[in-house]
């Protein structure tokens, strides 16, 4: 079978996937992207800035680097759990409604910006670091 002018190239191949529709292939870019978020500014990068850059700023000497993660391990707990009990309860408000692409499209932008925001953590900063932490992991969740 012929695809139409309208199918992208490799339509089969995408029906077999399961992203024979646009929206399924946007949603599916939309996960890539997260866990892009997630492997490399949540595991491997911001939790080394934290403990070398963020928190040896903090002018507490005896802040060792152990104690430091352990912050970090606390606030990511933290904002999980938050997420974890608000997260039905915003998906009951973005259902009922009927706004599910303005939910996420605010909680990508919120997302996106917090995650672009931790540029500016410099030594220190622990508050502003923590904070837009979370907003991160508000965006990634909410969305």
């Amino acid at each position: 079978m012929k695809p139409s002018a309208a199918e992208p190239p490799g339509a089969a191949w995408l029906a077999k996937l399961g992203l024979a529709r646009a929206d399924q292939r946007a949603w599916a870019l939309y996960d890539w992207a997260n866990s892009a978020v997630y492997t490399t500014v949540i595991t491997a990068v911001f939790p080394l800035y934290w403990r070398e850059v963020i928190a040896q700023g903090a002018g507490n000497p005896t802040h060792s680097s152990h104690a430091a993660l352990l912050d970090y391990s606390r606030l990511t707990a933290t904002v999980l759990l938050a997420m974890a009990v608000a997260g039905p309860i915003l998906g009951a408000i973005s259902d009922a409604a009927h706004n599910k692409k303005r939910f996420l499209l605010a909680f990508m932008l919120l997302g996106a910006s917090a995650t672009a925001g931790l540029f500016f953590v410099g030594p220190g900063q622990q508050v502003l670091g923590a904070s837009l932490f979370a907003l991160l992991n508000v965006g990634l969740v909410g969305g």
